[in-house]
């Protein structure tokens, strides 16, 4: 008997520590919250909405309602501030009942009135009907009476023009009345027709869906303070676009920032802080998992084996291969990261690919060292913060928003290409102090209040140069000329000797200054050799060409173009190349 107590006793313990270890939830909140910060990623956007609560101590289970239609429903976490401790936080979809009887009364009272008005309409074209029957009996009447009054010699011709004149008005009359009453039959029909549809359609969706994030609290007090929620919505991007103005002084370039905002996500955001991200966001918390290299030996040599792998995968060299191995790799980290794919799918692409980069390595020498197999790092990642408040309705529109405008310093100059074209352009060299990375996009350019032209500008990180594209330069004009050339046979060597002629015309009265630019052939695996060994004026001596562009075969020439240097009056640049290679070859089709 006293064990049977004592084992009583204790079930009761266990199920009263039970009741107290499981959270017992006091009545659910319902709230919308307001969305109060964006951040616009590329394709995606990551949404905060604050939602305050009032919450007494104990666990609680907050309803976040009315989610967009286009939220990813794995992305969803939440977030308390002081006092509130949020544990979980789940997605749901929910089927809410909408009382539309209202509207389906009030479309009844719309077609019946509509039905009514038909009637009266139908009412209306048989009174004509009627109208018409009458005129008929009074024509044949006046017909009849005429016939036998020119019988008797005493016909009336002033009475039967009248009354067939009256009666030729009344018909007209019925007709136009008739086509009035038939249009506005139709009219009313239609829109019966129309009311009746959208009436079915709203008497149909007596239900709708309702997507719902459930964030589980706690409070240890009685709190008044808010849950964040976060997700991720489809359907948003952003792309950069930029404006430069140059003065008449020439003194600075005046660039604007933009940026082209899109979102179709079904939630308007309206007076948020808004955010721009060229990052992906992150929802993967964990490494990947490192799966076992497993490898086999076979009866084939490394280079046999290497080769036949870079062309079964479409390969140019092992360095190729490594390289675009981590570009594979990289692009299945970010899937991962971003949840586009399951992660296990992701996580046997990178374990795959970097099982064959390990398998090329062990390989041995075999090209992998021939070019630098950089790793290529993923996108810049920059982000933005738009001054103050803005709003961004859900909708096709896109709308720009300006990030800054800065007024940089620059050098300005004009750029002479005459291989490729006739035409001379102004450049503006600036340099980025803006503190901001500038990411690549279309450029507009104004001079002197006109526009000029659109072009491209490259990712330009902070501190480094870069050029803009200012337009055709009017008044200059370049040109090219083979004006001599000269073929020997020295040893076993073909020498061919070739005269260029590159000019210049001014027609303006002022002298400008000019980077003239040409090239030479740049061999990789010396089987020829090419060199200028004759010009008329000297290269230039600035030290980024001469570092970076003179050994690869292009030429630059800083020149002063005199005014009124046209015709024979042309200012002209001339150099002679030489080329020497075996005389029993000749170049290859530069296209293959």
């Amino acid at each position: 008997m006293v064990s049977c107590k004592i084992k009583f006793v204790a079930m009761g313990l266990t199920v009263l520590q039970f009741c107290l270890a499981s959270p017992v939830f006091s009545e659910q909140i319902r709230e919308e919250g307001s969305i109060e910060q964006v951040v616009v990623y590329q394709g995606q956007a990551l949404v905060t909405r604050h939602v305050p609560v009032q919450l007494g101590p104990g666990a609680h289970e907050i309803v976040v309602t009315n989610l967009p239609v286009r939220v990813i429903s794995g992305s969803l976490y939440a977030e308390g501030e002081a006092g509130i401790n949020v544990s979980s936080t789940r997605y749901r979809e929910r089927a809410v009942e909408e009382d539309v009887r209202e509207e389906v009364r009030e479309l009844d009272r719309r077609i019946d009135a509509l039905r009514g008005r038909i009637e009266r309409i139908g009412s209306g074209l048989g009174v004509l009907d009627q109208r018409g029957a009458y005129l008929d009996n009074l024509e044949q009447f006046v017909s009849s009476g005429a016939r036998e009054e020119l019988s008797g010699g005493v016909l009336n011709a002033e009475t039967l023009m009248e009354l067939s004149d009256y009666l030729f008005a009344q018909r007209q009359h019925v007709a136009d009345e008739r086509l009035e009453l038939n249009v506005q039959k139709s009219e009313a029909e239609k829109e019966r027709e129309t009311l009746l549809r959208e009436r079915s359609m709203i008497a149909g969706r007596s239900t709708r869906t309702v997507k719902e994030a459930v964030v589980f609290a706690e409070s240890q007090d009685e709190v008044e303070a808010a849950v964040r929620l976060h997700y991720l919505v489809g359907g948003a991007g952003w792309e950069p676009s930029y404006t430069a103005r140059v003065g008449e002084d020439r003194a600075r370039v005046v660039l604007e920032y933009y940026a082209s905002l899109h979102q179709q996500s079904g939630e308007d955001w309206e007076n948020v802080r808004m955010h721009l991200s060229t990052a992906g966001p992150r929802l993967s918390s964990r490494a990947p998992e490192l799966e076992p290299l497993v490898l086999t030996l076979e009866s084939k040599g490394a280079e046999e084996a290497r080769d036949a792998f870079l062309g079964r995968r479409g390969y140019k060299t092992a360095a190729d291969a490594m390289t675009r191995l981590r570009e594979g790799q990289l692009g299945a980290e970010m899937a991962r990261q971003r949840r586009a794919e399951p992660e296990r799918d992701q996580i046997w692409t990178m374990n795959h690919l970097a099982g064959e980069m390990q398998w090329l390595e062990l390989l041995g020498q075999g090209g992998i060292e021939e070019q630098p197999a950089v790793r290529p790092g993923e996108a810049l990642t920059v982000t933005y913060s738009l001054p103050g408040r803005a709003s961004l309705p859900s909708r096709r529109d896109r709308q720009s928003f300006r990030i800054i405008t800065e007024e940089l310093p620059a050098g300005f100059s004009r750029k002479a290409v005459p291989v490729l074209s006739e035409y001379v352009y102004e450049e503006a060299d600036a340099v980025n102090d803006t503190g901001t990375v500038l990411l690549g996009g279309p450029v507009t350019s104004y001079v002197e209040g006109e526009f000029v032209g659109e072009a491209e500008l490259p990712t330009v990180t902070t501190g480094e140069p870069f050029v803009l594209g200012l337009g055709v330069k009017t008044g200059l004009r370049t040109g090219r000329e083979v004006i001599d050339s000269e073929e020997t046979i020295v040893g076993g060597n073909r020498v061919l000797k070739t005269t260029y002629r590159l000019t210049i015309e001014n027609f303006g009265p002022d002298a400008v200054g000019v980077r003239l630019l040409e090239r030479i052939p740049s061999e990789d695996d010396a089987q020829f050799s090419a060199s200028l060994v004759d010009a008329t004026h000297d290269l230039s001596d600035d030290g980024h060409y001469v570092r970076h562009q003179r050994p690869k075969g292009i030429l630059r020439w800083d020149v002063e173009v005199p005014g009124r240097a046209a015709g024979l009056d042309e200012f002209a640049v001339e150099y002679t190349l030489r080329v020497e290679h075996d005389r029993h070859m000749t170049f290859s089709d530069p296209a293959q």
